[in-house]
């Protein structure tokens, strides 16, 4: 409890996890704020939405779950 309430009082860094498959399952107010997403919007949703058209088709997204499952990865990403 006093995790999520530290948590959820944090505007100025985005903080959100990820289930095993990707979708996000927590999202802080610093989330919305950064990112622009809502947690009705986001929560439930996979995380590959928050990187380019051309990351999803290099699969860039799915590299980065590597290291939470066990395995390594290395990679560039750009922030539009």
């Amino acid at each position: 409890m006093a995790y999520e309430v530290l948590v959820q009082s944090v505007v100025d860094y985005a903080i959100y996890l990820l289930d095993r498959e990707g979708r996000v399952s927590s999202w802080n107010p610093g989330a919305e704020r950064i990112k622009g997403y809502s947690p009705g919007e986001i929560l439930g949703k996979h995380f590959s939405r928050f990187y380019t058209e051309e990351d999803r088709h290099a699969d860039v997204p799915e590299a980065a779950l590597g290291p939470s499952l066990g395995g390594d990865i290395q990679f560039e990403t750009a922030v539009p």
